[in-house]
């Protein structure tokens, strides 16, 4: 029986992909919704910058979990050349036939465990790091100690789960995949429902979030065990040193960097307004930031499904190009939603104490919109080898610091002054994109 066509395959994987990170990402938003109804709007802000640097803290998984995708579905040539190139990765892959899921001598469960031993090197230095920086956190951030801890505790589990996320991708497991998005939603509202039936502070708020990510983790590698993979704990330990791991951990550190630069700029507004603005106003914004954040994760199951085509030159401009398009189009719909229906939104979203916000709701929605543009185009600018829409984000991170470290006297002065910034980076990005690269043979990064 032959296989379905490319196009209906890539229907089918995106409508997947797009309830699995819909629902995850609705419920996720749904967290902040549950704890209006119980916290203070200082307490809000609190919990907003605290989840925004916990947004930050998995940085590093976006790395690898990129890596770890391509390394098991198709690895760049140069791997063939390194250490334990007899058991190439992802050769089974490449070749379009699929390796017994449990063989011990299968490629495809080599390229796993050396991507599970990476991840947990990684964690472990990510976790060492997040635990110096605690106490500068929670000063920065006016939250209590016990608060910042909670999110340094979270960043292992955190980038282990996006670890398993890559491979789940790099083997093409959509399902398992999509479930995994909408466990990181479920255990996410789960801990905002516990924590406003026990009238609970941010600190536990905080601490509910950390047992939310350490479940979803345990779920993503059972699911990844039973859909034939390795044991997590067991097949990173294996492979902790072994050459591939650390070929492994050494590209994820690479393509972290541009990847990085647009989900801390995806966070930074939140940590900018709770840092300058009054404690009240930092409340309304984390409010407002829900309207951003689902506009931006909203579509990003395009850049997702989009990215493979966009590594291949003869189909690169037209993914590039439907991706804009389609996730330009999915963002005008929820703008101009947030436009005519701000009132209800916010009622919603907040509550009625949050009624003032209801006419910048469709700004945080562009703000939203224009990052899931960038996205696309650094996604593009990755899938080529090159990182010059990452180093474009990275000054518009510093861009968007300077700005409203002088003008942020509102929580609209704030918003605009960020997307003042991302739209002129969304701008270069797409001109640095129509440059051809140099030299055909350059290194994916």
């Amino acid at each position: 029986m032959s296989p379905p066509p490319p196009t209906r395959r890539l229907r089918g994987h995106g409508a997947v992909l797009f309830v699995g990170t819909f629902l995850g990402n609705m419920l996720s938003y749904f967290f902040f919704v549950v704890l209006s109804r119980t916290l203070t709007p200082p307490d809000l802000g609190a919990v907003g910058s605290l989840v925004s640097l916990a947004t930050i803290a998995a940085v590093p998984g976006t790395g690898i979990q990129l890596v770890a995708a391509r390394w098991v579905a198709a690895p760049p040539p140069e791997s063939a050349a390194s250490p334990g190139s007899a058991a190439s990765p992802g050769s089974a892959a490449s070749s379009g036939s699929a390796a017994s899921p449990g063989s011990a001598a299968s490629p495809g469960t080599a390229a796993l465990d050396a991507a599970l031993g990476a991840s947990l090197r990684l964690a472990a230095v990510l976790s060492a790091a997040a635990l110096v920086l605690v106490p500068g956190a929670a000063y920065l951030l006016r939250v209590d100690v016990g608060a910042a801890l909670a999110v340094a505790t979270a960043a292992a589990p955190i980038t282990l789960t996006f670890a398993v996320q890559g491979l789940l991708q790099g083997r093409e497991r959509f399902g398992a995949l999509a479930t995994v998005a909408a466990l990181v939603g479920i255990t996410r509202v789960s801990a905002a429902v516990l924590a406003a039936a026990g009238d609970l502070g941010p600190d536990a708020v905080m601490w509910l979030f950390t047992a939310g990510w350490a479940l979803t983790l345990y779920i993503a590698g059972f699911l990844m065990h039973r859909d034939g993979g390795p044991h997590l704990f067991k097949a990173a330990r294996h492979a902790w040193g072994s050459a591939p791991s650390r070929a492994i951990f050494r590209q994820s550190v690479t393509a972290v960097l541009p990847m990085s630069g647009l989900l801390v700029l995806s966070s930074l507004d939140m940590l900018l307004a709770r840092h300058f603005l009054p404690e009240d106003l930092s409340g309304g914004y984390a409010i407002g930031a829900v309207f951003e954040k689902v506009a931006f994760w909203g579509p990003t199951f395009l850049a997702t499904l989009y990215y493979p085509r966009m590594a291949r030159a003869a189909d690169r401009a037209r993914a590039v190009r439907d991706a804009l398009l389609l996730t330009a189009s999915v963002g005008a719909v929820g703008v101009l939603a947030a436009f005519l229906l701000g009132g209800p939104l916010v009622a919603v979203v907040g509550g009625a104490e949050y009624a003032a916000l209801a006419p910048l709701a469709w700004l945080f929605c562009t703000l939203g919109v224009t990052l899931a543009l960038v996205q696309v185009l650094v996604y593009a600018d990755l899938a080529a080898g090159r990182h010059r829409a990452g180093a474009a984000v990275w000054l518009a991170l510093a861009a968007s610091t300077v700005v409203v470290a002088g003008r942020h006297a509102s929580i609209e002065q704030v918003v605009t002054g960020v997307l003042g910034c991302l739209l002129v980076v969304a701008l270069v990005s797409a001109w640095l994109s129509r440059i051809p690269r140099r030299g055909a043979g350059a290194r994916r990064g």
